[in-house]
């Protein structure tokens, strides 16, 4: 049973699962089914509807829920997140 999220939500995680896809905002935007606007708008932290929330889950093979946790570490993003922690720390 899918679960719609309620009417206006952020979600976060939205560039970093985007990114572990390796796909732009308008590759993920056409996918989904949403316009652009709306992937700038999530990726910024700012409100969405809750009903393309779960249109930009569907497109990433994830659940709403996902969006709150970061994509596994073998990531593209994950390792260059790493990769600049360890240079902005030596």
């Amino acid at each position: 049973m899918t679960v719609n999220p309620p009417r206006g939500v952020f979600i976060i995680h939205v560039r970093d699962w985007r990114t572990y896809r390796a796909w732009s905002q308008a590759q993920l935007a056409d996918r989904a089914g949403v316009a652009l606007s709306t992937v700038t708008r999530a990726e910024k932290g700012l409100n969405i509807n809750g009903s393309s929330a779960r249109k930009l889950a569907e497109a990433l093979s994830i659940t709403v829920e996902d969006f709150y946790r970061e994509p596994p570490a073998s990531s593209a993003a994950a390792q260059k997140r790493s990769t600049r922690r360890s240079l902005s720390s030596g």
